[in-house]
């Protein structure tokens, strides 16, 4: 069974009850969110969860800052990180990664590619998520 905590920093409260529903499926695994990156911050260092997903537009700092945040915070840097974007700039996915996304999936995502993110994220401690 897939155990484990997930942070989820999103700012828009339809989509952490979607990702809610969807980690219903995986019973093993606790959800605690945050609206804000400053509050994702702070709630990462607190509960020090196994994975963290990420939206990018959010209402106090850019999800490109709170990503150099965690991979800059010694509590954090090894902590998988996956993007969760509504932002269609091609670019955007290459660049994530290049900072330290280990996936990034496009909103509306498909549930497949996400739950293999998630559980591979769970189940391996980290290991790179194959790419969306």
């Amino acid at each position: 069974m897939i155990r484990g905590t997930v942070l989820y920093i999103e700012d828009n409260p339809a989509n952490v009850r979607l990702v809610e529903r969807l980690l219903e499926q995986r019973p093993g695994v606790r959800l605690i969110s945050a609206d804000r990156g400053q509050l994702g911050l702070a709630l990462a260092r607190e509960h020090r969860p196994n994975l963290i997903l990420l939206d990018l537009h959010l209402p106090d700092m850019g999800g490109s800052a709170v990503l150099r945040a965690i991979h800059q915070d010694p509590l954090l840097r090894q902590t998988p990180v996956i993007v969760l974007s509504g932002d269609t700039d091609p670019d955007l996915p290459t660049r994530m990664l290049a900072g330290g996304a280990q996936a990034y999936l496009l909103k509306p995502f498909d549930s497949r590619r996400f739950f293999t993110a998630i559980d591979l994220s769970l189940s391996t401690g980290g290991a790179p998520a194959p790419p969306t």
